[in-house]
Parts: C-alpha cells; sequence; structure tokens
C-alpha cells in the first residue's frame, strides 16, 4: 500500500498487479496502515479510520458495516492467525505522527465481521514503552509455533499465544538489536528475521536508525532459548553538538575500521580514523562537520 495505489505481487506469475475498488485514505509514502492477507478467508484485511476486506475473487474491495473495533488507528503493528483466520492489530495512535500512543490490542474475526479488545494478559507487549510501534515495527507469526513474535524498543522481545491469547515476554540470551524493525518468519528453519527499525524510544527525530538484519531460531511462545547470531554488521550514530559517536553491534571477535568522507562525492573522499583496529563497539569522532559520512 503506498501513496499511489494498492499492489499485490503474484509469485507465480513474477508480476505486480493493482487492486481495484475505492481509494484508500492514509496519506502518502512508507507511513501507512498495515495490509495482512488471511490465508483461512482468502481476503486481506486493512483498517485506519473503517475496516475493510479485500477479495481477490471479485478483486475489489468492501467496508465492512457496523465492525466498531478500536476506530482511527495508524502507524500500528499487525498480523494473521494463520491457523484461525483471526486479524491481530497491536498499539497505534489515534491522532498524528506517534503523538498519541494507545496501548491496546484488538482482534478482527471475519467469520462475524466484529472487533473484540484483548485485555488481561500476564505480561503488556507495552509495558516499557508505549504501542505506538510506527512504521519501523511489526509482528510475525510462526504456524509452527501458533505464536506471533513482537520485538518492541528498547529491544525487549515478547511472544503472543495465538490458542491462549496472552503475551509472555521471553528473556532471549544474547539479545543483539536493543530496537525495533521489521519481521518475518521463514517457517523451514523456524526462523525470525528481524531487519532494520529504529534505537530511539519512539523513532521520532532520532539519528539512531539500523541497517542490520539479525536471525533468531525460536522455540516455542513459551521456551525462552533463543539461538542469535549476526547476519551482518549494524551500526548507527550518536549525535551531539560537539561529537558523533558510531556505534555498533556484531558477534565476539570481529575487528573493524571506520572511515569517514567530510563531503560529497563521498566514494573517492574516504579517510581511514582509527591506526589500529578496533575491537570494541564504539568509536567517538570529536572533528566531525555537517554532511560528515562514515
Amino acid at each position: 500500500l503506498t501513496g499511489y495505489g494498492v499492489f499485490y505481487y503474484a509469485v507465480n506469475k513474477n508480476q505486480w498487479y493493482t487492486m481495484k475498488g475505492p481509494g484508500l485514505n492514509g496519506g502518502t509514502g512508507a507511513y501507512l496502515p498495515r495490509l495482512r492477507y488471511d490465508p483461512v478467508h482468502d481476503i486481506v484485511i486493512y483498517h485506519q479510520a473503517s475496516t475493510m476486506t479485500y477479495s481477490f475473487h471479485h478483486n475489489e474491495w468492501r467496508t465492512i458495516p457496523g465492525a466498531g473495533g478500536p476506530g482511527v488507528r495508524e502507524k500500528y503493528a499487525a498480523g494473521v492467525d494463520e491457523k484461525r483466520g483471526i486479524f491481530y492489530l497491536l498499539g497505534g495512535t489515534n491522532i498524528g505522527y506517534c503523538t498519541n500512543p494507545v496501548d491496546q490490542m484488538w482482534a478482527f474475526n471475519p467469520e462475524t465481521e466484529s472487533w473484540s479488545q484483548l485485555t488481561g494478559f500476564t505480561v503488556n507487549p507495552w509495558e516499557n514503552t508505549p504501542a505506538c510501534v510506527d512504521y519501523n515495527t511489526s509482528i510475525a507469526y510462526s504456524a509452527r509455533s501458533d505464536a506471533f513474535l513482537f520485538v518492541s524498543r528498547p529491544g525487549a522481545v515478547y511472544s503472543f499465544d495465538c490458542a491462549a491469547r496472552d503475551w509472555n515476554r521471553l528473556e532471549t540470551a544474547g539479545n543483539p538489536l536493543q530496537c525495533s524493525g521489521h519481521i518475518a518468519y521463514e517457517a523451514r528453519n523456524n526462523f525470525f528475521y528481524l531487519l532494520g527499525g529504529s534505537a530511539a524510544p519512539q523513532g521520532i527525530n532520532d539519528q539512531r536508525t539500523t541497517q542490520g538484519l539479525w536471525i533468531y531460531k525460536y522455540a516455542n511462545s513459551k521456551n525462552a532459548a533463543w539461538e542469535a547470531m549476526v547476519a551482518a554488521p549494524d551500526a548507527w550514530l550518536d549525535i551531539t553538538a560537539s561529537a558523533v559517536t558510531v556505534r555498533w553491534s556484531a558477534a565476539a571477535g570481529f575487528q573493524f575500521n571506520l572511515y569517514r568522507a567530510n563531503a560529497k562525492p563521498y566514494l573517492k573522499g574516504f579517510v581511514k580514523l582509527n591506526t589500529s583496529p578496533l575491537t570494541g563497539n564504539s568509536y567517538t569522532d570529536n572533528t566531525a562537520a555537517t554532511g560528515t559520512a562514515y
């Protein structure tokens, strides 16, 4: 879903298609609500000011009348229980860009075309930071474990048991990335992949965005045993008035060099800052200027 329309990609035909139907409000760019596919009912579910479903069979959108539910909601995390066809909506904001976070979780049942609010969890996934998760965060479903995984800021990991409809916190060993990000699930190895995101409490006007890719081996929603390894080094910047500290996360045993360029074109202007290989996870540059790249 983009500001230019709604599209889907058919893997078997290696081709993009436009979803016909009414215009979906939500602004432009990447800050739009989540579309989620429900394989049980073969529909796409969408919610912002109202709830809509898309039928591939009829190639059209339908607004669900009288569905009730969370009302206006943006920048939330969403996922579909692929065994039961239930659409879950977590957090978000009801006005503006993360200015009014709403610590709630809702479930939409396509069979009854109705919403219900979920409460009384063992652990609230918004216990450390508001559940306004914005566009950097998502939840992913594992059919093997019948559970969702959610990584909140600052790096806390939660599992939602779809059968019990309850959240638990996972005390993950070697939690590598103190931030939230996009999550995808790979069924063959039961891996969750975490890509990018932000280490800031809400990710607003903060330079601590990340580009790392992390892999987690997940047991089940009641087992906190995880194996985590770095698939790619991750780095971010802490900027103050007088200095820039470059920080990164990586598995033990790596060594790094840090290069800086002060102006474009950067490709020809990088100079190494460190005199010997860096074995830690940070470097402070006290002479940085506007436009510096690392």
